[in-house]
């Protein structure tokens, strides 16, 4: 579960960052900040939880 909840995050703060950038190229920077600061979050929560994920996995064993 913490594994398919990672791979989300990590895919969607891809998407995020490139829209940010679109956005960028097309001089809409009212909210550039906030998307960049909304995908780190997401890319962190997804590196949360694949680090969940393994020690999870870990303590199966």
């Amino acid at each position: 579960m913490y594994l398919i909840s990672g791979t989300l995050f990590i895919i969607a703060s891809f998407f995020i960052f490139i829209s940010n950038y679109v956005l960028k190229q097309l001089s809409y920077t009212q909210f550039n900040t906030f998307i960049a600061l909304v995908g780190f979050i997401s890319l962190f929560m997804g590196a949360v939880f694949y680090y969940v994920h393994s020690n999870e996995s870990k303590d199966k064993k």
